[in-house]
C-alpha cells in the first residue's frame, strides 16, 4: 500500500487546480490524462481527499513537473496566505 504524502491542504488543492486550468483542461480531461475518474480530481480540487503518493506523481508526470515542485507550489501558497494573514487587521 502507498504511503498519502503530508502536505499542506487545501494547498496543493489549488496547485492542481491552478495547473489544470493553465492547460485549459475540465476535470474530465484531468481525469483521463491521469487514469482516476473525474470525480476524484473533484475531491482533489475542493481539498475533500490528499492525492496518494501514485496519483501525485501521474499528476506530476501529466503536468510535466517533478512532485516535488507542485509541493513546493503549495508551502509557497500556505506561506504566502500566513504572511498576508498576519498583515490583516485583527477583529
Amino acid at each position: 500500500m502507498k504511503a498519502t504524502p503530508k502536505f499542506s491542504q487545501p494547498f496543493i488543492a489549488v496547485v492542481i487546480r491552478m495547473l489544470r486550468q493553465k492547460r485549459k483542461w475540465t476535470q474530465e480531461e484531468l481525469a483521463l490524462e491521469v487514469g482516476v475518474s473525474s470525480s476524484e480530481i473533484s475531491h482533489l480540487e475542493s481539498g475533500r481527499r490528499n492525492p496518494k503518493l501514485g496519483t501525485l506523481e501521474r499528476l506530476a508526470d501529466t503536468f510535466e513537473v517533478r512532485c516535488s515542485h507542485m509541493l513546493w507550489l503549495a508551502e509557497e501558497l500556505k506561506f504566502e496566505t500566513q504572511q498576508l494573514e498576519q498583515r490583516l487587521p485583527k477583529s
